[in-house]
């Protein structure tokens, strides 16, 4: 078995592969480059999210709705993630009065000047 590295253009990256798919070759490995995965790392972390709110949204009924482009789509997905982390910020800040208040009920009422 022989190998060989290939430098390409990556606009003739899809072409110079098929014509090594004519050719025959079997195996091709590519290495990414840093910049690479960092498109990578970005694409599956923006991947992940929306199969999570996928699986969220599948379990509430949807409304009509027309059809929705891609940018829309990001657009709506980064406003239910910011909506999602306000919610939680809420449920948090709730969990933490109603701590508070626990803590003072044996206190009973009292003024909060004296």
């Amino acid at each position: 078995m022989l190998k060989y590295s290939f430098l390409i253009y990556h606009r003739e990256y899809d072409a110079f592969l098929k014509k090594l798919q004519d050719l025959g070759v079997l195996h091709i490995h590519w290495r990414p480059t840093g910049e690479d995965n960092e498109i990578l790392r970005d694409l599956f972390r923006k991947m992940t999210q929306l199969e999570k709110l996928i699986r969220m949204l599948k379990k509430r009924q949807p409304a009509e709705s027309g059809p929705v482009s891609f940018v829309d789509a990001y657009a709506l997905a980064d406003e239910i993630v910011a909506l999602l982390n306000e919610r939680d910020a809420i449920r948090i800040r709730k969990q933490q009065l109603k701590k508070d208040s626990d803590n003072l009920e044996p206190w009973g009422d009292f003024d909060w000047k004296s």
